[in-house]
């Protein structure tokens, strides 16, 4: 960068040896960014640097990781090649602005934004700020390592195979204990379908209204109802004792709170829990096993949906990133919230078609509710996972919190259990992983000790298995800023993707 000629010398000294001690750029652009922390950064002009070009992780999911390629003149620009999206759909160069201007400002200072050949550019045009004060040599060692990471990614997913058997999946443990219907077949989802799928008639004749499909033991299943063992020592699926201790010393209780809670204890069983001579011993090393089969979430689960540069600002997870104050702390670089939480609204918007301020809100309401479990659910966890970023062993539980709610809103259900009028929230084996459809073609019911998956009406060969993802139960921010809050809508693609982790064939389609 070139420093400002009016600035003292002794500030160019300390600039350069903040520089030269930090290693990398990323501090001194958020400086740089808030503009605000030294008012004689106005007259900062960045170099020209590389350009780069924005990819989908492993080719197959909504993702801004980037492949960062010199080119012989040095312009910054940036090539979006997500397959969901097209490459000549336009944006307003205003919402590609990473910091933003008071509305009820006569006046504003200068800040650094992208920039921009006309009003409208398309999608070839994107310039990150993050990379207007960054070295083309850092972006280029950024680049290798994000490469191998997506090849060896795409490497490792697992292909479709041919159903020649009831279940072929990673996870067979639990179908063990489940009654399929012989005219059914499981299989891995394919990485495009996003751990949505796979489940599909196999046969001629089809499937016709009301018959069972599945058969689920309830003490398989987690939900938020009160656990109670009957004399075989078979648990109900519901909350165990510890579990509802935890959830509530909670600052905020909602159902996603006692149903984490319950996922919780059952993916960490007590060593009592796994010795105790009884029927549902079994059972709680089946559901472990299921639950720790779980790689997919909500868009941002995996670091790979969010790229380098976000997943590089993350604390832990993007979930577990920010805290209830941020706009407070923010303020004064004229930013709304976290940096990373602000890139992911951004890049949301350019995925999904919302605007900043929907996607800020749902990842503000979507934080605000992991946080108000996060101090009173992470003593479930009783061995943390083992990750790259560093931490203490109380930030990695929190982590694994944060994973764990993000799967848990991916997947959880409402049904009626002992014919109570109330709804039950929560999480069904096979139910969990089908694909959504408006035109769903199954309902849950529950009898006695099982719940049934119960088709709702004809399914043909080869159809897949389906349910309606938009009827499904959402999370709710602080009631006294629900009035300030941007709600997404029930079927927006926003929400399908970022609670679901739904692919873009599932969002639904605009008209012109």
């Amino acid at each position: 960068m070139k420093l400002s000629q009016s600035m003292p010398v002794w500030r160019q000294i300390l600039f350069i040896l903040a520089a030269s001690v930090v290693g990398h750029t990323n501090i001194l652009c958020a400086v740089c960014d808030g503009l605000a922390f030294f008012p004689s950064l106005n007259n900062l002009q960045p170099l020209p640097l590389p350009s780069t070009t924005i990819t989908a992780g492993a080719g197959v999911v909504p993702s801004l990781s980037r492949e960062y390629v010199a080119n012989n003149n040095g312009a910054a620009t940036t090539t979006l090649l997500s397959p969901f999206m097209s490459n000549t759909a336009s944006f307003d160069s205003s919402a590609l602005a990473w910091l933003e201007h008071d509305s009820d400002s006569t006046t504003s200072s200068p800040i650094i934004t992208p920039s921009v050949a006309s009003s409208s550019i398309s999608s070839s045009t994107i310039i990150l700020p993050s990379q207007l004060l960054a070295t083309a040599e850092e972006k280029t060692s950024s680049s290798s390592s994000s490469v191998s990471s997506s090849s060896s990614s795409s490497s490792s997913s697992s292909s479709s195979t041919s159903a020649t058997s009831a279940t072929t999946t990673d996870d067979d443990t639990i179908y063990q204990h489940i009654t399929l219907h012989d005219k059914i077949t499981i299989r891995d989802a394919s990485p495009e379908e996003r751990g949505k799928g796979g489940v599909q008639v196999d046969n001629r004749e089809g499937i016709k209204a009301l018959e069972v499909l599945a058969r689920i033991p309830r003490n398989l299943i987690l939900s938020t109802s009160v656990e109670d063992d009957d004399d075989s020592g078979n648990g109900n699926g519901g909350i165990p004792l510890r579990a509802m201790e935890a959830a509530s010393a909670a600052r905020n209780i909602t159902w996603a709170t006692g149903l984490v809670a319950a996922t919780l204890a059952a993916c960490h069983p007590t060593d009592d829990e796994l010795s105790s001579d009884t029927a549902s011993t079994d059972f709680a090393t089946v559901k472990k096993e299921w639950i720790s089969s779980w790689n997919e979430g909500g868009w941002g689960t995996n670091a790979i949906d969010l790229g380098p540069d976000i997943a590089d600002s993350v604390t832990g997870t993007l979930v577990s990133t920010g805290s209830d104050n941020d706009f407070n702390i923010y303020a004064k670089f004229r930013m709304p919230c976290h940096p990373a939480v602000f890139k992911a609204s951004l890049g949301l918007e350019v995925l999904t078609g919302c605007t900043v301020d929907e996607a800020r809100c749902a990842l503000a309401r979507r934080g605000f509710t992991f946080r108000s479990m996060r101090d009173a659910l992470q003593e479930l966890v009783l061995a943390s996972t083992v990750r790259e970023k560093k931490g203490s062993f109380r930030d990695k539980r929190c982590w694994d919190v944060a994973d764990i709610f993000s799967k848990v809103l991916s997947r959880v259900t409402t049904l009626q259990l002992d014919g109570d009028d109330a709804m039950t929230h929560a999480v069904v084996p096979v139910h969990e992983r089908l694909a959504h459809s408006l035109d769903a073609n199954t309902k849950l019911v529950s009898i006695d000790n099982e719940i049934l998956l119960v088709a709702t009406r004809d399914i043909g060969e080869g159809e897949s298995i389906t349910r309606d993802y938009t009827k499904e139960p959402r999370v709710k921010g602080d009631e006294e800023e629900e009035s300030m809050v941007v709600e997404e809508e029930e079927g927006s693609a926003l929400r399908l993707l970022l609670q679901f982790g739904l692919p873009p064939d599932a969002w639904p389609t605009t008209t012109a």
